[in-house]
C-alpha cells in the first residue's frame, strides 16, 4: 500500500470569497473601535479586552488567508494569445487551506458569541 495520502481540493465561489473579506474589513473596523471604547474606560475589563483582541485577530486572518487564495487568480492576466483570461467564478483551495478557513471562520463565530453573550457587543450592521 502506498503511504501517500490524496490531496483534496476545494471549490469555494468567488462571490462567498469576496463577500468574506468584505466582511472581515469591516469587522476590523468595529472591534477597532469597540476596542478603543473599551480601553478609554476607567474601569478595566480583561476578558473583555481579550475577547475583542481575539476577534480582531482572527478577522485579520481571515483577511490575509483570503487575500493569498486571490493573489494565486490575479497573476495571469492574460491567456497565452493576448487576450484577457477570464474571470473564474469558483475558486480552488487546497485542504491545508480550506481547514485555515474553516479555523478562522468557526473561532470567528465563537468569538462574536461571546461577545455578544458576554459584553452585549454585536457586530452586525444596521
Amino acid at each position: 500500500m502506498s503511504d501517500k495520502k490524496k490531496s483534496l481540493v476545494y471549490s469555494l465561489s468567488r462571490e462567498t470569497a469576496e463577500h468574506l473579506a468584505k466582511e472581515a474589513e469591516e469587522h476590523l473596523s468595529i472591534t477597532h473601535d469597540f476596542l478603543k471604547d473599551t480601553l478609554a474606560k476607567q474601569k478595566e475589563d480583561g476578558f473583555k479586552i481579550s475577547l475583542l483582541c481575539d476577534y480582531f485577530s482572527s478577522n485579520y486572518k481571515l483577511k490575509v488567508e483570503l487575500a493569498r487564495i486571490f493573489q494565486v487568480y490575479e497573476d495571469p492576466d492574460e491567456t497565452d494569445d493576448g487576450a484577457e483570461a477570464p474571470e473564474e467564478k469558483d475558486l480552488f483551495i487546497s485542504q491545508d487551506n480550506m481547514v485555515i478557513l474553516e479555523t478562522i471562520l468557526l473561532a470567528r463565530y465563537y468569538l462574536a458569541k461571546d461577545l455578544q453573550e458576554y459584553s452585549n457587543l454585536s457586530f452586525r450592521l444596521h
